[in-house]
């Protein structure tokens, strides 16, 4: 038996970032993403930079924003005992 999660773009209340270094996480809206530069709990530096274009964080603003209506809706789906990304 499997169960899913599926949500679309409207569904999704926050943008988390997590730090690897200390697992501080730090949630923001959605629809003004900004890429923090560095943990707000341990001041890592989060790597920014290499997110320098933010194409996600700056598709998933605009396609919230509804400006253009479009013939289809993006939904994203989650295995609900998905297990956690390891760590590098």
């Amino acid at each position: 038996m499997e169960h899913k999660i599926t949500v679309g773009l409207r569904d999704v209340k926050a943008v988390t970032f997590e730090c690897l270094n200390c697992g501080g996480r730090l949630s923001v809206s959605p629809d003004k993403v900004r890429m923090p530069e560095r943990c707000p709990s341990c001041d890592t530096s989060l790597g920014s930079q290499i997110l320098e274009d933010k194409h996600f964080l700056n598709a998933l603003a605009y396609l919230r924003a509804g400006e253009r209506p479009l013939p289809f809706r993006i939904l994203l789906e989650f295995f609900e005992d998905a297990p956690p990304l390891a760590h590098n």
